[in-house]
C-alpha cells in the first residue's frame, strides 16, 4: 500500500475494509498539506512502520482527523505514532470514544492548519460529519455522505451497494436517508458545502473525481437538496 499522489498537497493511501461477512468498501485515508508545510492525516487507516516513513518524509504530520462518528478505528494508533499531532474528532466520538485523545471539537473548528476549512454537515447526528475543503487544490473530502464505488466487489458487495443506491456511481445511500433527523439542516448545509468552491471530490469510499465535481455532487444530494 504506497502512499499515492493525488494533486498537489493531496496523498492518499488506498485500500479495503471488511464491513461485514461478504460486505466490503474500498477505503481511502488522505495525507493534506497545509501552510508552512505542516501535514493532516484525515481518517487514518492502519499503517505500517514503512508506510508512516513515507508521510514523514513529506513533512511533520500536526493533525490528525476523524471526520464522524464512524472512521475512528485507527486514531489510537495514529495519535501513537504521531504524539504531537492535534487530534480533531466530532463532539459526539469524544463522548462514544472516551478511550482515546481528542484537542479539538471539529464541528468548531472553521479551518485546520490555515489551508483545510470545515464545513459540518448537519442533519445526520448519527454520522456526525464535517466535509473537509482543501482550499489550494481546491478538493472536497467526503467521508460516508456519498459513496463512489465504481468496481464493487461481485457478490454480496454489489448486491448491498444496488439495494442502497449507491451502485456503480456517486451517490448519497438510502442508508444516509434513513439516518437523517432534520432534513432542513441537512439541506441547508449540503448548499453551503456545495457553493464552497471546489473542483474535486475525494470521498473515503470510491473513486477521486478530479475535476467538475459540483454538479456532480449536487445530483448525488438531490434528495438531500430536496428537503430544504
Amino acid at each position: 500500500m504506497a502512499l499515492r499522489p493525488i494533486t498537489d498537497g493531496l496523498w492518499a493511501f488506498e485500500t479495503e475494509i471488511r464491513v461485514s461477512a461478504g460486505f466490503y468498501l474500498p477505503l481511502r485515508s488522505t495525507l493534506v498539506r497545509l501552510e508552512g508545510g505542516a501535514l493532516a492525516l484525515v481518517s487514518p487507516i492502519r499503517l505500517s512502520d514503512e508506510e508512516a516513513a513515507e508521510v514523514d518524509a513529506l513533512g511533520t504530520v500536526e493533525h490528525l482527523v476523524a471526520p464522524n462518528l464512524w472512521h475512528h478505528l485507527f486514531l489510537r494508533a495514529a495519535s501513537a505514532r504521531w504524539p504531537a499531532a492535534k487530534v480533531w474528532g466530532p463532539r459526539a466520538l469524544a463522548k462514544k470514544r472516551p478511550d482515546l485523545r481528542f484537542d479539538g471539537v471539529l464541528e468548531e473548528a472553521r479551518r485546520i492548519g490555515g489551508a483545510l476549512r470545515v464545513l459540518p454537515i448537519e442533519g445526520l447526528a448519527k454520522v456526525g460529519e464535517c466535509a473537509l475543503l482543501h482550499e489550494p487544490s481546491p478538493s472536497l473530502l467526503l467521508t460516508d455522505t456519498v459513496f463512489n464505488v465504481t468496481e464493487p466487489r461481485p457478490g454480496l458487495t454489489s448486491l448491498i451497494l444496488r439495494l442502497v443506491g449507491a451502485h456503480r456511481k456517486l451517490a448519497m445511500s438510502r442508508a444516509e436517508r434513513f439516518m437523517c433527523n432534520d432534513r432542513a439542516k441537512l439541506a441547508a448545509s449540503s448548499r453551503a458545502i456545495l457553493d464552497a468552491g471546489f473542483d474535486r471530490l475525494v470521498p473515503a469510499h470510491g473513486d477521486v473525481i478530479d475535476s467538475g465535481a459540483q454538479p456532480q455532487l449536487e445530483e448525488a444530494w438531490a434528495w438531500a437538496l430536496a428537503g430544504g
